[in-house]
């Protein structure tokens, strides 16, 4: 288990949250859920309901559709974040190379977050 200070140095070095400095990130570690998928997992499928994004926290993940890559992920590397935008179904597969633990947030905790932001 990642403690906040941990988390918040995760999300510190993901573009998404990196002009945010760590005192206004206040509560976004508690909106985060830790998830470690297995290597070799499917963490989704193409044409699945999207909704949560994931920040990877060590590990890789492939994106690919119809048996071609699109690419591979690396660690601080986010995925599914349009799921938490615009709950359309997944335009690709993501499945883990190596285990992957990853913070993931859904659609409220999204907005949760983002109204955290914006009262900083």
């Amino acid at each position: 288990m990642l403690s906040a200070t941990e988390k918040i140095a995760v999300l510190q070095t993901v573009s998404l949250f990196a002009e945010i400095p760590a005192e206004m990130l206040g509560e976004v570690p508690d909106l985060l859920e830790e998830v470690v998928y297995p290597a070799d997992a499917v963490i989704f499928e193409q044409g699945d309901y999207g909704d949560s994004m994931s920040i990877i926290v060590e590990g890789q993940v492939r994106i690919h559709s119809g048996g071609r890559t699109l690419g591979l992920m690396e660690p601080r590397s986010v995925f599914g974040e349009m799921a938490v935008i615009d709950p359309e179904p997944r335009s690709a597969s993501v499945n883990t190379m190596t285990n992957t633990p990853a913070l993931t947030v859904g659609p409220d905790g999204f907005i949760r977050v983002d109204c955290q932001l914006s009262r900083s």
